[in-house]
């Protein structure tokens, strides 16, 4: 769901339509909520009780064989296509911040997530739904700092800006950080 790490290669490829950006923000949080919402009713409404956190096992209960290697495609799909957008990103920052050699980051962004499941750490839903969880919270509290910082030291006439009384940040605020503890205490992965 998280998108910000999409925001710089966006307004790279606006070029000088920069004043789409907002509009481009919005719509390609939206759509994500939607279909992410689809996605959810649908796996719910056709597998009720057998719902499984990987979808496919309970899917598979209901369904049988041939509609569950569809799903799957759709799946890595989905995986695959967030992995690259990200890894691309990872590997900017690898080049461009911490000054890596590009080969060594390519190398990096490719082979650390395949060792680290050679090393068995392989339980897919356990590994994306913890660093999803954190590294968003981290993710979204670092965002709201830096537009506050921004906010108040730019010196630039920003595409467009939010307007939010300060309180409503402080909550934002409030509840990156409540996610993980919460589900720490409930869920413990």
């Amino acid at each position: 769901m998280s998108g910000a790490s999409a925001v710089p290669e966006l307004r790279e490829v606006l070029g000088e339509n920069k004043a789409k950006l907002k509009k481009v923000i919005i719509w390609g949080t939206l759509v994500p909520i939607f279909i992410y919402l689809l996605f959810a009713l649908g796996v719910i409404g056709a597998t009720g009780g057998q719902t499984t956190a990987d979808t496919i096992s309970g899917m598979r209960q209901v369904f049988g064989g041939g509609l569950i290697y569809l799903i799957a495609i759709f799946g890595f799909l989905c995986v695959a296509t967030s992995y690259l957008a990200l890894s691309i990103v990872l590997k900017k920052i690898f080049i461009f911040d911490l000054k890596v050699k590009p080969i060594l980051a390519i190398l990096i962004v490719c082979l650390v997530p395949l060792l680290l499941y050679l090393l068995g750490i392989n339980n897919f839903i356990q590994i994306i739904s913890f660093l999803g969880l954190w590294l968003g919270a981290v993710e979204g509290i670092l965002i709201l700092a830096i537009y506050q910082r921004a906010k108040k030291n730019g010196d630039r006439q920003p595409e467009y800006s939010l307007n939010l009384p300060k309180f409503v940040y402080f909550l934002i605020g409030i509840l990156f950080i409540l996610g993980p503890i919460l589900n720490f205490i409930f869920v413990r992965l």
